[in-house]
């Protein structure tokens, strides 16, 4: 067979619709085709499936060829959650069915006249206003038959989801940070328990170091983290006057990388300093001598407005 779903396949000649004596899936199979046809599977394994659960029902004459749509899900418990049978066609009820499930079986008049009798025959709606037909198993436009009895309604149920074989495979729902591998999930906390202990091993280091530099006890009341920190609380202050200190000394001698080079150019700067002064003063005493008058010497001097004015008086010297 090239095409499983051709009704019209000499093979289906043979094959007897569910237990019918009269019935054979070419004569009269397109429910059942179109059925294996949404479920992707063979259309005499369908139809062996259905007798198995008594899914066939009997007509006016007692032939047991009509297929009883409330135990079709009763064949197929893992594919279909259920059978839905609707006698006028409503189409926003099949537009909805087909987002939902994708396909839809719609009951028709084959030949487009309603007085012919014994002319009921079933497609399959797929979207984008085509069919599948069982007769010729083709494709065809929706139009292909004007007349539209009915519906019935397969709800498929939504595939189970693949459990991995692998646990490390298998998908968790964390919420706002999405689905997550189990492994990958392994291997993310193991990176943070390292980060975790790395910050450890540092934070530890770090309060080792200024235990000794600060020269503090252990106190069996406060871990070492709380006494370093109230030890460090106290220090900020004197720590922000040196800044601030080296900030001036810097804006005189410059910026120097060591506190060493930076102490010896402020030694310098004093020396530097204390020299100019003495010399200053021997300069001004110098001056002084050079502007006394001749025979004369200092008797009193004094200055008015901060030394603006200076004031001498003088008297003659007696040479003995």
């Amino acid at each position: 067979m090239v095409n499983k779903y051709n009704q019209s396949d000499p093979e289906y000649k043979n094959v007897m619709l569910g237990v019918s004596s009269k019935y054979t899936l070419f004569s009269d199979g397109c429910y059942v085709i179109n059925l294996s046809y949404i479920l992707g599977i063979d259309p005499i394994a369908c139809n062996e499936s259905l007798k198995a659960v008594d899914a066939f029902k009997a007509d006016n004459t007692g032939d047991k060829c009509l297929l009883d749509h409330t135990k079709i899900r009763l064949a197929f418990p893992d594919r279909i959650e259920d059978v839905e049978k609707v006698d006028t066609y409503d189409n926003d009820k099949c537009l909805d069915a087909l987002e939902k499930y994708g396909k839809v079986i719609i009951k028709v008049d084959y030949d487009g006249n309603t007085a012919s009798a014994l002319d009921t025959h079933f497609v399959t709606f797929i979207g984008n206003k085509q069919l599948f037909d069982s007769l010729g198993g083709k494709v065809k436009p929706t139009s292909t038959y004007p007349i539209l009895k009915g519906m019935r309604i397969v709800k498929i149920k939504p595939p189970a989801p693949v459990v991995p074989t692998d646990p490390d495979k298998i998908k968790v729902d964390l919420g706002d940070l999405g689905q997550m591998e189990i492994g990958v999930i392994k291997s993310t906390i193991k990176d943070l328990r390292r980060d975790l202990e790395s910050a450890k091993v540092k934070l530890d280091g770090f309060v080792e170091k200024w235990f000794e530099e600060y020269k503090l006890r252990d106190d069996p009341d406060r871990g070492r983290l709380v006494i370093l920190e109230q030890e460090m609380n106290t220090h900020l202050p004197l720590e922000q006057d040196y800044l601030d200190l080296v900030e001036v000394g810097e804006g005189i001698v410059g910026h120097f990388d060591s506190k060493t080079a930076f102490k010896e150019a402020l030694g310098a700067v004093k020396t530097e300093i204390e020299t100019k002064r003495a010399q200053i003063a021997d300069l001004t005493a110098k001056l002084a001598d050079a502007n006394i008058p001749s025979g004369y010497k200092i008797s009193k001097s004094w200055s008015l407005f901060k030394e603006k004015y200076l004031f001498k008086m003088y008297r003659r010297e007696v040479i003995k």
